[in-house]
């Protein structure tokens, strides 16, 4: 799941997110992953790859960095829907 970067903005927004992660556990959901950014970051990563060297992303059961995948992987990666309200 990409989830907005407003979306966990204030501790309101923390526990909305902790309430979410328990729903989920308590229908039986164990695996699920989040990136916490925007479409907008991520278009600029793809167009400054050397400003974001360190910016990590989670892609099916692993973790890489965002401007080492090719150009589809960063795009399937942006038009993942991103979630902007509980």
């Amino acid at each position: 799941m990409r989830l907005s970067p407003q979306l966990v903005a204030t501790e309101r927004d923390i526990d909305n997110l902790m309430s979410f992660i328990r729903a989920i556990e308590k229908e039986g959901i164990y695996h699920v992953q989040f990136n916490i950014i925007s479409s907008e970051a991520l278009r600029k990563a793809m167009k400054e790859p050397e400003n974001y060297r360190d910016l990590m992303v989670r892609v099916a059961s692993f973790t890489v960095y965002f401007v080492d995948l090719t150009r589809e992987q960063q795009l399937d990666i942006i038009n993942r829907t991103e979630q902007q309200g509980w």
